[in-house]
């Protein structure tokens, strides 16, 4: 009888992470640019209508909170906007 013929696999050791860190970078490229072009993508500060610059809006009864755009807060009452002047 003739023994059984044992198989080596060798693995490469760099093959495997490629594919993931290529999908992370994608991934990280395609969260950076929804962000960007979701806030307008100008990068400019937001104005009202008088051209005031806005910093930010906050809730009036917690004015630690800070947000980035108008909306409502917890009692449903519209956020305020914080002035640059």
């Amino acid at each position: 009888m003739s023994e059984p013929e044992s198989t080596i696999v060798v693995r490469e050791p760099g093959r495997r992470k490629l594919p993931i860190i290529a999908g992370a970078l994608i991934l990280a490229a395609v969260s950076g640019a929804t962000g960007y072009f979701l806030n307008g993508g100008s990068g400019t500060p937001a104005t009202d209508a008088s051209g005031r610059r806005i910093l930010y809006w906050y809730d009036p009864m917690v004015p630690q909170e800070h947000y980035p755009g108008p909306g409502k807060y917890s009692m449903n009452m519209d956020l305020i906007p914080k002035y640059a002047d």
